[in-house]
């Protein structure tokens, strides 16, 4: 089993290396110049949204490529968001680019990953743990409330408030369907 264990490993860390380099070798040395062009020239690609589509692709293609070798999508898309920062090295165009990727993820992806978590939502769960349902909401209710009170302390807030900021954070479940 150990033997396995550390094949399995270093199989894994071999992946790991043949993303890092096939990602150096071709956007690194193709596509700073590609995305400088693109954001600093006045050329026909030059229109931001166009520029969001640019980066869009890149993301999505080095995450492909993660999860080709088995790294995951998620760590690929992260490496792309690092690599397409390092890049730019302009503070305004990323900060562009951050809320423009921002508001295109809370108006498309966000609806899409709920559409997700609700339909595989299985109610007859919830219904058959109703003690499990009760101690998490407890712990949640709680918790938020005697954070505030404790982030509280440090603030100029009266007790009154911190409450009310206490059970306003309860109306944020996003979390609770993600963790469900």
């Amino acid at each position: 089993l150990e033997g396995q264990l550390l094949i399995g490993f270093l199989i894994f860390l071999l992946k790991i290396i043949i993303f890092s380099l096939l990602v150096l070798i071709i956007f690194k040395s193709l596509l700073p110049r590609f995305l400088r062009h693109t954001l600093h020239k006045k050329t026909i690609i030059h229109h931001s949204g166009n520029t969001m589509s640019l980066v869009l692709i890149i993301g999505f293609v080095i995450a492909a490529l993660a999860s080709s070798l088995g790294i995951g999508q998620v760590i690929g898309a992260f490496v792309a968001g690092f690599l397409i920062k390092r890049m730019l090295r302009d503070k305004k165009a990323v900060d562009e680019l951050t809320h423009e990727i921002k508001e295109f993820s809370f108006s498309l992806i966000i609806p899409f990953f709920f559409i997700f978590i609700g339909l595989n939502f299985d109610y007859t769960a919830v219904l058959n743990n109703i003690g499990l349902l009760i101690i998490i909401l407890l712990i949640a209710i709680f918790g938020k409330i005697v954070g505030t009170n404790i982030g509280g302390k440090y603030t100029n807030l009266n007790i009154h408030k911190i409450g009310i900021i206490g059970w306003v954070l309860n109306s944020r479940g996003a979390l609770g369907l993600v963790i469900a």
